[in-house]
């Protein structure tokens, strides 16, 4: 049986130049621990790698 695995977006803006711009970050844990942490421009780039990450992880 294989371990839990969750995955969350989070939101946040940073200010680059004088321009604030939107960033997402992609966590995902398995069974607690903290597997994978990454940044992304996009929400679309962000659902696409967590919908990969979320298959990996669950097959071991």
């Amino acid at each position: 049986m294989s371990a839990s695995v969750v995955s969350h977006i989070d939101t946040y803006h940073t200010v680059i130049g004088g321009r604030r711009t939107r960033r997402f970050r992609l966590t995902v844990r398995v069974a607690g621990r903290l597997v994978e942490q990454s940044e992304y421009a996009s929400r679309r780039a962000a659902l696409a790698c967590e919908a990969a990450a979320v298959e990996f992880y669950s097959h071991g």
